[in-house]
This record gives structure tokens, sequence and C-alpha cells, in this order.
């Protein structure tokens, strides 16, 4: 093939290397097409998603405070002084 091409004049040469280097080229924009089209679907999904929850605290948004156990206390103070009589 070497001894084919030197044989040929130059601008055939020139237009047989051209030739042949166009599938690469059109395989290399093939991949370029493919590869922005890929970019573009996920970002439609990524449209079409709906946004996660937000998430939100297992924390009270304000501190509970109880009295229970200091009533219960003086309840029972009070029930033991009432028996110590």
């Amino acid at each position: 093939m070497l001894k084919k091409l030197l044989s040929k004049p130059k601008s055939k040469k020139k237009k047989e290397t051209a030739s042949s280097a166009l599938p690469t080229l059109d395989r290399l924009h093939e991949d370029e097409l493919e590869a922005e089209l890929e970019d573009l679907e996920e970002e439609e999904l990524e449209n079409e998603l709906p946004e996660p929850p937000q998430r939100t605290s297992m924390e009270p948004s304000a501190r509970v405070t109880t009295s229970q156990p200091a009533n219960d206390l003086a309840e029972l103070t009070k029930l033991q002084a009432e028996m110590a009589l």
C-alpha cells in the first residue's frame, strides 16, 4: 500500500489521505452529538423529577416543659405530712 501511495501523484495522495480521515472525523462528530444528547436527556429527566421533600428536624420547635414531676413531688410531700399526723 505504501508503494501505491508513493507512486501516485501528490494531489491524489492528499485526496486519499483526506478521504480516509473522514470516517474518523465522522465518528468523532457522532460521539460529540451522542454525548450532547445524553446531557440533554439527563437535564430533561432532572426537570421532570419532583423535588425531594425538605428534611425536617425531629426536635420540637419549642421546648416542651411540664411541671408534672414538680406537682407530683408537692402532692407526695403533702400526703406524707398528713399521714404523719
